[in-house]
């Protein structure tokens, strides 16, 4: 497994432009962490890019399957499912109004909830995946 981090701020930078207090922060390095381990179990690579608001993860240089903010109390994702469902999320907006080709945010506010966005993000992975072959 092999993670590229194209990285335009660090997760300090990130953390402190967003004001993240502690929980938050605490939360976003454990799921960075948890969702690369279960990368590295199946041998799988993504690219990890970084704005001012969060964390953009990609299958390969043109396909995102997960948006990640940072915000103070909370993390929020939203991961690509295509023509696809999620069990578990609802279908909502990806990148263009009305797409329906994504989830309904997902906020990330405790471990059980964290453990959850790591098995969406799995599942978003491989339709993002199979949408872009």
């Amino acid at each position: 497994m092999k993670v590229q981090d194209h990285c335009r701020y660090s997760i300090e930078q990130i953390l402190e432009k967003q004001k993240v207090g502690s929980i938050s922060g605490d939360l976003l390095l454990r799921f960075h962490e948890e969702l690369s381990k279960h990368f590295k179990q199946r041998n799988l690579t993504y690219i990890a890019r970084t704005n001012v608001y969060g964390i953009s993860y990609m299958c390969h240089d043109q396909k995102a399957f997960m948006f990640l903010g940072i915000y103070r109390k909370f993390i929020s994702i939203k991961f690509f499912s295509g023509k696809s469902k999620i069990n578990g999320l609802k279908k909502g907006m990806w990148i263009n109004k009305g797409d329906n080709m994504g989830s309904e945010t997902f906020r990330i506010t405790d471990d059980l909830k964290l453990q959850r966005a790591i098995e969406f993000a799995m599942k978003s992975y491989e339709i993002a995946l199979s949408c872009s072959r």
